[in-house]
């Protein structure tokens, strides 16, 4: 049951990934990862800035988009807030990161695997294809430009 009927509901696509980077990971999380991806009513992703959302530590990706008893999940809320125009229409991904650990996984680990370099290099890509959203090389630079400026070890 929707919260605010009244507002044009956008869609929830789940999108299936293969990973290459994560294959070899020590902990043996599994390789192929969920992706869902809301996409605003009246809209098909094309020309759409593309944000991602990274739950909390104990969560996996699909907790945003699932229902909710007492208040809005997040494509119930994004529905609302771009269908009153208090935020322009938008393309959110929620990648599945959780891992045999207990927990998310957002950083490149020796053991966990690659999950930022999945993040950026495999995930952000995949889903600016199917969905031609985003735009190339807007994530990957800043997230560039950001360990720059980190001394390296």
């Amino acid at each position: 049951m929707r919260r605010e009927p009244s507002s044009p509901a956008g869609t929830v696509h789940r999108l299936t990934l293969e990973s290459a980077l994560l294959g070899a990971n020590l902990v043996g999380a599994p390789a192929t990862r969920i992706i869902d991806v809301y996409v605003p009513h009246g809209h098909a992703g094309q020309g759409l800035p593309l944000l991602v959302d990274l739950v909390g530590y104990t969560a996996g990706g699909p907790a945003h988009t699932n229902w909710k008893n007492f208040s809005e999940n997040v494509p119930e809320r994004l529905d609302r807030l771009i269908g009153t125009g208090a935020m322009p229409p938008v393309v959110v991904a929620f990648p599945d990161c959780f891992t045999q650990l207990g927990g998310n996984q957002y950083i490149n680990s020796a053991a966990q695997g690659p999950w930022a370099d999945f993040l950026i290099r495999e995930m952000v890509p995949h889903v600016e294809r199917k969905l031609g959203c985003g735009g190339q090389g807007r994530v990957r630079a800043w997230c560039t430009r950001r360990t720059a400026r980190r001394p390296r070890r």
